[in-house]
């Protein structure tokens, strides 16, 4: 991993362990991170104006973890659509699996 990421990534999850005592993301909507993620940029653009390089560095991570929780959602969701899939397919598969079998069952009775 680049040295750049692991740094911000520590400012990410400085954040993180920052809010620790709040609930937490899972389960709120997606337009809750958008929303929350123009506020952040907001925030972050005001930053810039004054400055502040190490408010504006903060402000930067505030921004990628409401964008790290919105994809964190999405990638929960997807596995979890696709998990679905995956189960519905196996069973589908065994079913016909096992019609199969029982044909060829069936057949061997018939022409033993």
């Amino acid at each position: 991993m680049r040295d750049q990421v692991k740094w911000f990534a520590t400012r990410m999850e400085n954040k993180l362990a920052a809010n620790d005592h709040k609930v937490g993301w899972q389960g709120e909507p997606d337009y809750y991170f958008t929303v929350r993620m123009k506020e952040e940029l907001k925030e972050l653009q005001d930053a810039l104006m004054s400055g502040d390089k190490t408010a504006a560095i903060n402000e930067c991570a505030d921004v990628a973890n409401f964008a790290m929780m919105l994809a964190n959602n999405l990638w929960v969701a997807r596995e979890r659509e696709m998990g679905f899939a995956k189960t519905h397919i196996t069973n589908q598969c065994t079913r016909i699996a096992t019609a199969s079998d029982n044909q060829t069952t069936e057949g061997s009775k018939e022409t033993g």
